[in-house]
């Protein structure tokens, strides 16, 4: 294989000599760049030529012809090597993936001719190229890398800068958005048009390769192109020039984000290629570009820019339409997916709508506009059209239908907030609709019909390999696509080299007594990832590039977000200076409280955190959550909670939740509790409980939607664990949302995976609101001062179960039971089980009975299976993960399982079974170790550990000493600090609920030490 070296000779084609209607487009010279006179000359050129024209061209940007050159031979190299080849690199086209290779033929051009474009991407979102490359472009990747580096500091960097002069932001405004090692989705691309045949180019009417599009990141560099191909549609009239290429320089666009950004203030710019001039026809055209974009996790809301105020441009089309403002990661995924859907037909999708407040380019030439201005004037929210189809609701009541999207005005009216149902897609008619399911069906059926035939050709062991990543998650498009491209069962059967698993003592296997039929998790994948020796080859995860997630424990990955290093949270605070320290505590916080209790919108806080708004971030909400780091920043938090008496906000609600968790950590939770009340009297105060208007803005709804949820949730638990009546007894009236992301997301990196790697959290969120909706429920049942009986009888139990049953069999299915992986899943399985468990351990006697219930409930096999999931999760748990992190509600499953086992040691006979024996031990063993580890982080847990090590027997109790390396003596002598505890332990025969809570019970144990200390010092005395 050819170095680099040896291609960079690259012979560009003679330019045209046809006489075209080329752009007249202004240049930047960045060798005036660098001065503060040749800056201020620069951004007043650049800021004219991209709001009249939108195409520039830039030179003298310091890289040499040579090095532009080697770049242009790698590309023709590449579309040189056989299809087959370049097929293995081919990505997740239709869910908008777009890093590696994208064939020809995908799109049907006019006359009906299929397009004849490839596209090569190669990513740099943290400064490397990552994903899987050719053995040609694996030998000159550093090389590669550098021309990317390069382009990104010379010439992206500037412009960035220049525009932020322009629009008087602050010098790094722009190029902050923009960090060579922050994950973003800029890359340079390869691109290749072939040449048509004449019979093609005859039947290719309007003589077009790619219809008008614009891009959809910030900026666009395109090097030069000789072959006269690229047309750029006039801002002001709407007229389609030829770009001329330029000797030495680079042809510039602006795209969607940076429209976004400015509220249109800048435009992206339309352009398309089109065939070129007769005596360029015969030869292909071989584009090398570079797509910037900013960082994924950035809002797209307009800035707040003096030149733009004054202009008039203060909303972009989403905020002018009260849609929701998507991020950018959020904007590339939906956009590439609608651009890159296979067999796109000729015009078919003119105009559509890709997301709310957002359409694609409309094909049709429109009249030109009377002035260039976007200005004050300018109109956001286009005319109304015919609607095609009425929605559901609008057609069974005969109401006039403005088809709207998601929910018709029609309907807001008449006071309905769910999301309309349309037979058609926003331009559609009802036949092209049906055509549309017709040929999308038919296209499934294809791909299902393909997938019987592999199943039929291929050998029983490859077959139980497809089955296996298809149980783990995989669609049948995906699977049919890689095994017909490539042999991708070799993949499926290789393991990597290191395999992480906690297994001190052997006390993580799992005893056959579990291995029982109607135990889900021993057909987990992580049990058999990591813990079934029985199975050959461990199967594969549902996803490429998961296995880190099953070979290394949670708390080894780290958490990806830009906006976090940017943040300076020592502006918030005043316990400390060192925005390193602070940023990790977040970034910890983030990947372990947050996920299981979050009582705020993680990205909303962090942006005005960032920007210094106090919408919805303030001192106080950032010093608590900080106290889970320090103890400092609780004290400052309770400072400024006292000093901020009286105000009504959303933040105030927000930081008592957390502050009431922090002082149940800490051993308070009396005093938490207190804090919780607050929070509900409040936040019903402002309101949140209640539907919203429909004016409200996008932010305002999902930041109040879900501090309602995460309050109601939070007390949810609280009321069932501590046993007390709820202080809400009613869900919210806002429905949860059923769309991915509305909550954000957290991505984590792990050493050994190449991206990051997202947790899901919004359906984590809205999973657990559901559960903790029936907890709630049980927990009015149970506890109301209304209801007397305090135990739910065996018909009440059979409908809750039913209720939770049905939650339970809806989990998606990345939380099911077969794909648990991270610790949250762990809990929510472990507390599903719990939960249960309570509910028929009154009613386990009744069992016996012939009562119509009993004989279609089995309240003592329900009973047991219950208890053999947990016994089982708990293994999983501690082998996959150990107890380093921090994974409070951990304490809560671990009490549960440890004391249950310790109460079957006190009952065992002598002759008991040693395998029985051993299991109960590892129980307990577990559970020690889990509750120790806790207590390293939080007092909450050091206490449950100190009375489950009070109440074990001796022998036990010395096994614990072992594995958690601590003497009687020690546990014993260290005092604890004063506790105002409630929680309620379930130990030995105390029955009395009061005798139960911890902190009674911390206090009794303490008595009966001193009263033991005094007795030994009398004898003592006596003696003498």
């Amino acid at each position: 294989m050819p170095s680099a070296t040896q291609l960079y000779q690259y012979n560009h084609v003679p330019e045209t000599k046809a006489n075209l209607d080329w752009a007249d487009l202004p240049t930047i010279d960045l060798s005036l760049y660098g001065t503060e006179s040749g800056n201020a000359e620069l951004a007043e050129t650049l800021i004219e030529a991209i709001r009249t024209k939108g195409f520039f061209y830039v030179t003298n940007y310091g890289i040499s012809q040579e090095e532009v050159d080697t770049q242009f031979a790698l590309g023709q190299h590449f579309y040189e090597l056989p299809l087959e080849e370049k097929i293995k690199y081919q990505p997740n086209l239709e869910a908008g993936d777009y890093n590696g290779y994208r064939p020809a033929g995908r799109r049907v051009l006019s006359g009906g001719i299929k397009d004849k474009t490839e596209v090569w991407n190669m990513a740099t979102n943290d400064g490397r190229i990552t994903q899987p490359l050719p053995e040609l472009l694996q030998k000159n990747k550093t090389l590669i890398e550098n021309f990317s580096k390069d382009l990104h500091d010379k010439v992206l960097d500037p412009l960035l800068h220049l525009i932020a002069i322009a629009l008087e932001l602050p010098a790094d405004f722009f190029t902050k958005l923009h960090q060579w090692n922050v994950h973003d989705e800029s890359h340079l691309r390869y691109m290749k048009y072939s040449k048509f045949s004449p019979e093609e180019r005859e039947k290719l009417s309007d003589g077009l390769w790619s219809l008008g599009h614009t891009d959809l990141g910030t900026i666009t560099l395109l090097f030069r192109q000789p072959v006269a191909a690229l047309q750029i549609k006039d801002h002001k009239t709407g007229e389609w020039k030829w770009a001329k290429p330029l000797d030495g320089s680079l042809t510039v666009n602006t795209c969607d984000a940076l429209s976004f950004l400015t509220g249109g203030y800048i435009k992206s710019t339309v352009h398309r290629v089109s065939a070129p001039p007769k005596d360029q026809e015969h030869v292909d055209r071989l584009g090398l570009l570079y797509f910037a974009r900013p960082q994924n996790d950035l809002v797209l809301n307009t800035i707040d820019s003096p030149v733009l105020k004054r202009a008039g441009y203060t909303q972009n089309e989403f905020e002018a339409g009260n849609h929701k403002v998507p991020t950018m990661g959020e904007f590339t995924t939906l956009k590439q997916t609608w651009q890159q859907k296979r067999g796109k037909v000729y015009k078919e999708e003119d105009g559509a709508e890709i997301l709310p407040g957002f359409q694609g380019p409309d094909q049709q030439d429109p009249a030109p506009s009377d002035n260039g201005s976007n200005g004050p004037g300018r109109q956001l929210v286009s005319k109304r059209k015919h609607t095609p189809t009425a929605c559901g609701v609008c057609r069974r009541r005969k109401t006039r239908c403005g088809g709207e999207r998601p929910t018709c005005f029609a309907c807001i009216r008449n006071g309905r907030s769910a999301e309309c149902t349309y037979e058609t897609k926003p331009t559609e008619t009802k036949s092209q609709a049906l055509k549309r399911k017709y040929s999308a069906a038919d296209g499934e059926n294809n791909i299902h019909r393909r997938f019987v035939d592999i199943l039929r050709t291929h050998p029983a062991q490859d077959v139980n390999d497809i089955l296996n990543r298809l149980r783990g998650g995989a669609s049948v498009d995906e699977l049919v696509r890689h095994i017909e491209s490539g042999d991708v069962l070799l993949e499926l059967s290789v393991a990597p080299e290191v395999l992480w698993r906690n297994n001190p003592g052997n006390l993580s296997n799992i005893p056959d007594l579990l291995k029982t039929a109607g135990n889900p998790y021993v057909r987990s994948l992580i049990y058999q990832w990591k813990f079934d020796s029985s199975i050959p080859a461990r199967p594969r995860p549902p996803m490429m590039g998961l296995h880190a997630l099953y070979n290394a424990p949670y708390h080894t990955a780290t958490m990806v977000s830009s906006i976090i290093d940017n943040c300076e949270p020592s502006k918030w605070t005043t316990v400390s200076k060192d925005d390193e320290l602070l940023r990790e505590i977040l970034r910890h916080y983030f990947t372990s409280i947050y996920i299981f209790f979050p009582f705020f919108h993680k990205d909303y806080f962090l942006y005005d955190m960032l920007h210094e708004r106090r919408r919805f971030c303030s001192s106080l909400l950032v010093n608590t959550v900080l106290a889970a780091g320090c103890y400092k920043f609780l004290s400052e938090a309770r400072r400024l909670w006292e000093l901020s008496a009286g105000e009504r906000t959303i933040t105030r609600v927000q930081a008592a939740i957390a502050l009431n968790f922090e002082h149940g950590l800490n051993g308070q939770d009396k005093l938490g509790f207190s804090l919780c009340i607050t929070a509900v009297a409040l936040a019903q105060d402002l309101g949140l409980f209640d539907d919203y208007p429909a004016t409200m803005s996008n932010a305002q709804r999902a930041v109040r939607t879900m501090t309602a949820w995460a309050l109601f949730a939070s007390q949810s638990l609280q009321s069932y664990h501590h046993e007390k009546p709820p202080l809400i007894t009613s869900p919210p009236s806002i429905a949860l949302p059923t769309a991915d992301g509305d909550f954000g997301e957290i991505w984590l990196k792990y050493a050994a995976s190449h991206s990051p790697i997202p947790i899901r959290f919004s359906d984590m969120f809205i999973t657990l609101a559901k559960f903790r909706t029936v907890l709630n429920e049980i927990a009015d049942r149970l506890y109301s001062p209304a209801n007397s009986d305090k135990v739910v009888n065996i018909y009440e139990a059979s409908i809750f179960y039913r209720r939770l049953q049905g939650w339970y069999r809806e989990l998606p299915s990345h939380l099911d039971a077969f794909n648990l992986v991270f610790p949250a899943h762990f809990n929510m399985h472990m507390h599903y089980w719990l939960v249960v468990e309570r509910l028929f351990t009154p009613h386990i006697a009744e069992a016996s009975s012939s009562s119509p219930i009993t004989l279609a409930i089995n309240p003592g096999k329900i009973v047991d299976d219950a208890r053999i999931c947990m016994r089982t999760l708990i293994r999983l748990f501690y082998g996959s993960h150990g107890d380093d992190g921090y994974e409070l509600f951990g304490i809560i499953t671990a009490q549960h399982v440890g004391f249950a086992a310790l109460e079957r040691i006190s009952t065992m006979q002598q002759a008991t079974e040693r395998s029985l024996q051993e299991a109960n031990d590892s129980d307990a063993l577990i559970s020690a170790c889990i509750l120790r580890g806790q207590g390293r982080m939080a007092l909450f847990g050091d206490m449950v550990f100190r009375v489950m090590y009070k109440f074990a027997p001796l022998d036990l109790a010395s096994k614990i000493s072992r594995f958690t390396n601590i003497t009687k003596d020690d546990n014993t002598s260290t005092p604890l600090p004063p506790v105002q505890g409630e929680w309620p332990m379930y130990v030995g025969d105390i029955q009395q609920k009061d005798d139960r809570r911890v902190g009674n019970l911390l206090r009794a144990m303490a008595e009966i030490s001193v009263e033991d200390r005094d007795s030994g010092e009398e004898e003592e005395e006596a003696s003498i």
